[in-house]
This record gives structure tokens, C-alpha cells and sequence, in this order.
């Protein structure tokens, strides 16, 4: 019939319609579980805080599931389950557990929240657009795809969430993971810096140093000319040596490269002019030439001047014939001067004149 409690003594004992007769008997809540309150309990399964209070219901009876009071970072709250891995029973919110006859213990189910990371070309101005990718917390890292924006004049180096660079830096290709909320990460951008060279072009001494240009950043100022060349006269620069490609003044200012250059020096021949002088002469003249550095010799002028009762002999760099000479017969052909000791003047942008004066021998007597 049942376990029971002797109202007097306390004993418990198995009554039956034997002992029934002459004593009280209560039913012993401890040996009997239709006596004893069940507990629904619930536990947070990873959360960060919160509580949920459990309840308690007689044998048999009824419960309805309560609401979360549990947070998880990254999460929201998706049910109760009788198992930790959500391998049980599911209950939501609100349902109705029937007929209660052992402790239970609900497990929050927790569903990772999807973030959306997108892509912006932060001042890009080609390439192609980046579809933005999804990034579920707590399901593994997520890897971000190749940049694919391009901007003139500068090198990608990587994402950052601000446009400045200030905030959360990620290389291109990097593992990102456990968002909070969805983000737009920006290209970074780093200005090309490039070099120009400078190439004599055929000089035979000096140097020139080479200079950096950095996009986008201040016009560098190019070297100035350190190059010479034995009768030539530098005339500026060009990315070409043969002067066919885009040519550029001595120090002029450079900026927005888009890659190292080459400059080549031009050169222009020295073209200088000889003169003749009668030296003591009566009459007649003789025309000056020109005389272009490496274009070949030229032939002195034959000559118009006259003396009364003298000869013409030749020519001399001085007039006392003391210079280099040059014959009369026949004409003597002239190389490009290069140095005063040759019929030069100096080697500047201004060809300067050379004087070959003639040559007045002694003069003829008649016999007595």
C-alpha cells in the first residue's frame, strides 16, 4: 500500500492491510517520489553573463519553459535543449513541459551571427570591384580574397577599417574570424618612389647623381649637368640617346613618375670660325670658315690679301710666324680647333674665334 511514517515514533514501515489497524500513518516525502518537487533547471552552455532562475514542480506537473536571460558574445540565442550539443530534445520559449517525474536541465543553444566584411578602393582608380564575404562567429576563420584595385602611382599594402590607416590593419590574403559586426575595410596605399639615372651619352668626363621622385609628393628638382665632352656643348636631356624620346631641360623639375628613367645628355658640336688677318697687307681680303667639331676638316680659305713687294707664304697662328703654320699649297685642310694652341678659342656655348695671320717674309731688293 505504501511507505508511511508512524506519527508517534517517526518510524517509517511498509504498510499493509495487516499493520494498517490501530496506528496513523503519513506518507514519507523522502521515499516516495509522488511526494517530492522536480526542478527545472537552466544553464548558460558558453555564455559570457546573464541567469535564468530555475523552478521547481510537483511530481507529474507542468512547466513552462522561460525566456533567455543568458548573453554570448557573437551569438544569439536560438532555444533550449535538453543536451549541451543540442542533441536532445529542443524546447523554445513558451512551450509547455508536461508531466514532470525527474529534474531537468535545459542547455541555451547558441547560433554564431553572420557578419559582412566589404571592400573599398580607398582613392583606387582601376582594377575591378570586390564582392564583400560573410564571416560567421564561432564557425573557423575566413580568408580575406586578393586586392584587386589599382591606383596610378601607388603600391596596395594591405586593408585597414579606417581610411587613414589608424584602425584595425589585415594583410591581403589574411584569416579573419569572430566578428562583432560587419566591417568595411579599406585599401591602403603606399606612393611609388622612383629613380633617375643619368647617362653621358658619349661624354669623356664628369659625373651627374641620380635623384628619387616619389609620386604625387613635391617635383624634384633633376641634377645638374656634371657631364663634359671634348668639344661639345651639353644642350639638355632626353629618354633617349638618340634624342628621339622626351626630352627634359638641364634642373628641371620632375614629379609623378610612373618608373625609374634614364636620362640621356644631348650634345651639339662646337662650331668655331677662323679668321685671316693680312698681317701689314695693302690690299685684297679672304673670307673666314667655320669649323664644326668632329664634321670632317675644312679647307683654309686660299688667300686674297696682297703686299706691295712682298710674297705671301703661308699662314701662322701668331704673327711673327712663331705659331703653328699652316701651307699655302695646297690648301691646307683644318680640323676642328680644340684648345687656343690650335687655332681654338675656349670651349664654351659661344665659339670664339681663331686668326690665322699671314706670313710676311723678307722683302725682295733689286741688284745695283
Amino acid at each position: 500500500m505504501g511507505t508511511f511514517k508512524n506519527t508517534s515514533d517517526g518510524a517509517a514501515l511498509d504498510v499493509t492491510a495487516a499493520n494498517l489497524s490501530g496506528h496513523t500513518w503519513k506518507r514519507d516525502s523522502a521515499s516516495d517520489p509522488l511526494l517530492a518537487y522536480q526542478t527545472l533547471s537552466y544553464d548558460d552552455n558558453g555564455s559570457d553573463s546573464g541567469s535564468v532562475s530555475s523552478q521547481t514542480v510537483s511530481y507529474g506537473g507542468s512547466l513552462t519553459v522561460s525566456d533567455n536571460g543568458f548573453i554570448r558574445a557573437g551569438y544569439t540565442f536560438n532555444g533550449w535543449n535538453t543536451q549541451a550539443d543540442g542533441e536532445g530534445t529542443d524546447y523554445a520559449v513558451g512551450d509547455t513541459i508536461s508531466n514532470i517525474t525527474s529534474n531537468i536541465t535545459l542547455y541555451a543553444k547558441w547560433t554564431g551571427v553572420n557578419q559582412t566584411v566589404s571592400f573599398d578602393g580607398n582613392g583606387s582608380d582601376g582594377g575591378s570591384s570586390m564582392d564583400s564575404i560573410t564571416v560567421t562567429y564561432g564557425a573557423g576563420a575566413v580568408t580575406l580574397p586578393a586586392n584587386t584595385f589599382t591606383k596610378t602611382g601607388y603600391t596596395f599594402s594591405g586593408w585597414n577599417t579606417q581610411t587613414d590607416g589608424n584602425g584595425d590593419a589585415y594583410d591581403d590574403g589574411a584569416l579573419i574570424s569572430n566578428l562583432l559586426s560587419s566591417i568595411t575595410l579599406y585599401a591602403q596605399w603606399i606612393a611609388d618612389t622612383y629613380v633617375v639615372t643619368f647617362e653621358g651619352n658619349g661624354s669623356d668626363g664628369g659625373s651627374t647623381l641620380s635623384v628619387s621622385v616619389t609620386y604625387n609628393a613635391a617635383a624634384v628638382a633633376l641634377t645638374a649637368n656634371g657631364f663634359t665632352r671634348t668639344g661639345y656643348t651639353f644642350t639638355g636631356w632626353n629618354t633617349q640617346a638618340n634624342g628621339g624620346g622626351e626630352t627634359y631641360a638641364d634642373s628641371a623639375s620632375v614629379s609623378n613618375l610612373l618608373s625609374d628613367l634614364i636620362l640621356f645628355a644631348q650634345w651639339t658640336a662646337d662650331t668655331y670660325t677662323v679668321t685671316f688677318d693680312g698681317n701689314g697687307a695693302d690690299g685684297g681680303s679672304t673670307l673666314s670658315i667655320s669649323v664644326t667639331y668632329d664634321a670632317g676638316a675644312v679647307t683654309l680659305t686660299s688667300n686674297g690679301f696682297t703686299r706691295t713687294g712682298y710674297s705671301f707664304t703661308g699662314w701662322n697662328t701668331q704673327a711673327n710666324g712663331e705659331g703653328t703654320a699652316f701651307a699655302t699649297v695646297p690648301r691646307s685642310p683644318i680640323f676642328c680647333p680644340i684648345s687656343p694652341s690650335t687655332l681654338s678659342g675656349p670651349r664654351t656655348h659661344t665659339p670664339s674665334r681663331s686668326t690665322a695671320t699671314a706670313v710676311r717674309p723678307a722683302p725682295l731688293r733689286r741688284p745695283m
